[in-house]
């Protein structure tokens, strides 16, 4: 078990409890208000909850984000201009801010970096991002192209967990195919994923036929979704 989410409750939501393994995703529908986002906020520890979450066999029940981080745990947020992207920072500096502590030079204590554009260049050519070169504002790139860099920037963060929440809104269907197919192949390296959206956006088999393979529907208890006492989700299986 990759995550392990055991009677979460908030204002927004009551008794939540479900657990993803290495390698699945599981899909969340429901909503724009319906409370999706604050639960994946709260189990990121951006808000306050109960209950307790386990990540990678290690049990939490007061937790914050900088420690979920470190143990493997990421988050796409669906605000892509005010909690996604750094607008008054370039391309490099957005990229590499997840991880930044790893391109500290050590030799001049708290100056300088070690490889971090060409870190950021790498995941600009993984994710085929459009843009004039790494030391481009983000702001200066369509919104599916920004969209790509916050993904690259968590994606090359090896996470073991990540969470989208509604990855694909506002984008244009070549991006969207891009990000669905670098989630079926974080998928295959045994990240485990959870994937909010609207009901029925991310797995439409017109939008999404990658994500097709292999799914079954589940009952995630606490949900209110669609008004009644239970929503539906969708888990995608790791593939044995």
């Amino acid at each position: 078990i990759a995550l392990r989410v055991c009677g979460l409750e908030s204002e927004s939501f009551t008794n939540i409890s479900f657990e993803v393994r290495q390698g699945e995703i599981l899909g969340i529908a429901g909503l724009i208000g319906a409370g999706r986002t604050e639960l994946m906020e709260s189990i990121f520890g951006l808000r306050k909850c109960a209950g307790t979450i386990e990540l990678m066999g290690e049990t939490f029940s007061k937790w914050h984000t900088q420690k979920l981080i470190k143990k493997g745990m990421v988050m796409i947020p669906e605000d892509r201009k005010n909690c996604g992207i750094f607008p008054r920072r370039d391309l490099k500096e957005n990229i590499t801010a997840a991880q930044i502590d790893q391109f500290v030079d050590r030799r001049i204590k708290y100056f300088g970096f070690r490889h971090e554009r060409q870190n950021a260049q790498a995941v600009i050519d993984r994710f085929r991002v459009a843009c004039p070169g790494i030391d481009a504002y983000i702001t200066e790139l369509s919104g599916g192209n920004q969209q790509k860099i916050i993904v690259g920037r968590w994606l090359s963060h090896s996470p073991r967990v990540c969470m989208f929440d509604d990855p694909t809104r506002g984008v244009d269907v070549g991006v969207k195919s891009y990000i669905y197919r670098s989630m079926m192949e974080a998928k295959k390296q045994g990240v485990a994923m959870i994937v909010v959206s609207e009901i029925g956006e991310q797995w439409s088999p017109q939008t999404a036929p990658a994500m097709q393979a292999d799914m079954e529907m589940i009952i995630i208890s606490g949900l209110d979704f669609s008004n009644t006492a239970t929503t539906i989700g969708i888990r995608i299986p790791k593939v044995p």
